[in-house]
């Protein structure tokens, strides 16, 4: 799925990208890190972008954040060219990446207030903001502590706290979670939402962990080798692509599986001992079919769930090149 020219245009995105390109040349080789891009995000929700190792993904949110230079095409992040309006995106913005890494002897209270001063914050607000922030992600307790001291997780939340120091209203978290135990994640995740829900910010983020996307983001778009292979809400992709809903069936006896695969938008049927999976374009219709037979025919069936293609079948099956479930 591609976007149309004229998506491009939309006056509530938070960012439009379009035809991005990113070559990195050395002695030795060329890499074509992001070939003609484009995207376009509406504000107010949490992105998901996916892809491999070496996808582009980083490439892609260090150019938006104004880390790196594109090689051709265009980016605006809430409005402004990350070009040309640099200072300005930069103003707006908070950037987080998996293993965050500072100054090895500053303390979190110290890197905070250094980077409070990068952001121009008065001393009142930067204090206020910094103890806000440790209190949120449990940093109090260690924030005179050597960040080489810190354990990874307290390391990352130290990263998240910094990039939320300015309040941005555009937030690119990659791979946020990257060493936080469960319990910690799971609140960082909360937090995401009550930033979008709450106090209307954006959210890009990254991350390889696939239920953390599904969980959180509204849309995603998929890249590989440097390319846009997917973008739209899970639904849509799983609905447009052809990604099988699953219904799994447990009999006591016999089941024709003839049968069962003449149901509406059956793709396929397995048995296994007493488990029957069968595959459905449309679980729906599927479903009323099968409840018409069981009554009918008096199918041995005890049990039956229905469960749609998880994002990590459809993102499998999307960067391996097969286009559908």
């Amino acid at each position: 799925m591609n976007i149309d020219d004229a998506a491009l245009d939309v006056t509530d995105a938070a960012i439009i990208i379009d035809g991005m390109s990113k070559t990195f040349v050395s002695p030795s080789r060329t890499v074509d890190a992001l070939r003609d891009f484009s995207l376009s995000i509406d504000g107010g929700q949490i992105f998901g972008l996916l892809g491999p190792n070496g996808a582009g993904k980083t490439t892609l949110v260090d150019i938006l954040a104004t880390v790196l230079l594109p090689t051709s095409g265009t980016a605006r992040v809430l409005g402004h060219d990350v070009v040309r309006d640099t200072a300005k995106v930069r103003e707006r913005i908070g950037l987080c990446v998996g293993g965050a890494y500072f100054f090895y002897n500053l303390t979190p209270r110290e890197i905070l207030t250094y980077y409070g001063k990068l952001f121009d914050l008065p001393a009142s607000r930067r204090t206020r903001r910094i103890d806000e922030l440790f209190d949120t992600f449990g940093i109090t307790a260690f924030e005179h502590a050597r960040f080489s001291k810190l354990s990874t997780g307290m390391k990352q939340k130290v990263g998240i706290a910094k990039s939320l120091l300015n309040d941005p209203e555009m937030l690119f978290m990659d791979e946020p979670t990257t060493g936080l135990d469960v319990d910690v994640a799971r609140e960082v995740r909360a937090h995401f939402k009550r930033l979008v829900e709450e106090d209307g910010k954006t959210i890009l983020l990254t991350s390889h962990q696939l239920f953390e996307v599904e969980e959180l983001c509204s849309t995603i778009a998929v890249i590989n080798d440097g390319r846009k292979v997917v973008e739209g809400s899970i639904d849509d992709i799983r609905r447009e692509l052809g990604f099988p809903d699953a219904i799994r069936l447990i009999v006591d006896g016999d089941v024709d599986l003839d049968v069962l695969r003449s149901l509406s938008a059956v793709t396929a049927v397995d048995r296994d001992g007493d488990e029957v999976v069968i595959r459905s374009t449309c679980a729906f219709d599927t479903v009323m079919d099968l409840a018409g037979l069981v009554r009918e025919k008096r199918l041995p069936v005890v049990d039956m769930e229905v469960r749609k293609s998880s994002l990590e079948e459809m993102f499998t099956s999307l960067v391996r090149g097969d286009g559908t479930g």
